[in-house]
């Protein structure tokens, strides 16, 4: 596992790069609760964090190998983001195993009174997954 937070120049308000390599998700439910089952997987990603004292931007690509919830493989969860502009931020998520393929596509707008602006394509969704959430409301 890595996590790994650092500078790209040393100039003040410079990049900064986060980098993750096989996270393991559970360590990060047990920080805030007991139960380790409630979510898992490994996170691999980078994020490029820009200007973060004026006006921040980012670009960045996760994924979360073998995402489990409630012990139940989801999928693997793909997600890619960016600032279009100072306001917008960008992302297309995507959730896929052999039971669920799921698309959501997108702007969230910082600065609207309305900020979600997002496609959501179902293809398929386990009934698994609806009955895990549905108890975690309970």
């Amino acid at each position: 596992q890595r996590l790994a937070i650092n500078s790209t120049t040393e100039t003040p308000n410079g990049p900064i790069s986060v980098v993750t390599d096989s996270l393991n998700i559970e360590n990060f439910v047990t920080l805030f609760g007991t139960d380790s089952t409630l979510a898992g997987g490994k996170i691999d990603g980078k994020l490029l964090l820009s200007n973060y004292m004026v006006s921040p931007s980012f670009t960045g690509d996760i994924v979360v190998k073998r995402f489990r919830f409630q012990k139940t493989d989801i999928g693997d969860l793909n997600v890619n983001v960016f600032n279009q502009s100072a306001n917008i931020i960008t992302t297309k998520i995507t959730l896929l195993n052999q039971y669920n393929d799921l698309l959501l596509t997108g702007n969230y707008n910082m600065k609207s009174k309305n900020p979600f602006d997002f496609n959501l394509i179902i293809k398929k969704l386990s009934a698994e997954i609806t009955r895990k959430s549905r108890n975690l409301q309970e």
